[in-house]
């Protein structure tokens, strides 16, 4: 297993930017879930999967210089500071490693455009997917229902078939259609 915060601090570096919190916490829940074995812990939080630990990990960056959080445009972005330190960074990650969260961000790309809302979106989805328990059936309807009874009508259907479809396209759900 690999240091969380030496991940989390590639993944900023290679998108250069992330909108937001909500969206870096998602975009490093799929990178769990799809690409490398990290500590964080997922639970199901307001905006979908959260981790406090992820959290925590983002304040500490900010707060050593390591990444800056753009409080009026809610971007994170690196500082000249983590490029310092990245090139240890990356050298701490394997070349498989890489290579899958590489192809993960273009599966990301293609699904979300790395927007929040999208990623919300889609995270929730595959988190009530692959951890909804209770859940009879994980097809679309049934977890469209679950989403809709958690988040009420933030997503409408449209989005939500879209966003689904495209999850199926680029496997990031493990089902077909």
């Amino acid at each position: 297993m690999v240091d969380d915060t030496r991940v989390l601090m590639y993944v900023v570096k290679r998108l250069g930017c992330v909108r937001g919190k909500k969206a870096l916490q998602k975009i490093m829940y799929f990178v769990k879930e799809f690409a490398v074995r990290l500590s964080y812990r997922f639970r199901w939080w307001l905006f979908g999967p959260f981790s406090k630990e992820l959290y925590d990990d983002i304040d500490l960056l900010v707060s050593l210089g390591l990444l800056k959080y753009n409080d009026v445009r809610c971007e994170i972005s690196p500082t000249g500071r983590l490029g310092e330190v990245v090139p240890d960074v990356e050298a701490n990650i394997d070349e498989e490693a890489k290579v899958r969260i590489e192809r993960l961000f273009e599966k990301l790309r293609e699904v979300t455009g790395f927007d929040s809302f999208r990623l919300e979106l889609a995270a929730s989805i595959h988190f009530i997917v692959r951890y909804g328990v209770g859940l009879e059936r994980k097809d679309k309807d049934a977890v469209f229902k679950a989403l809709r009874e958690i988040k009420g009508e933030k997503f409408d259907r449209e989005l939500f078939n879209q966003v689904w479809d495209s999850m199926v396209k680029y496997g990031l759900l493990g089902i077909e259609n």
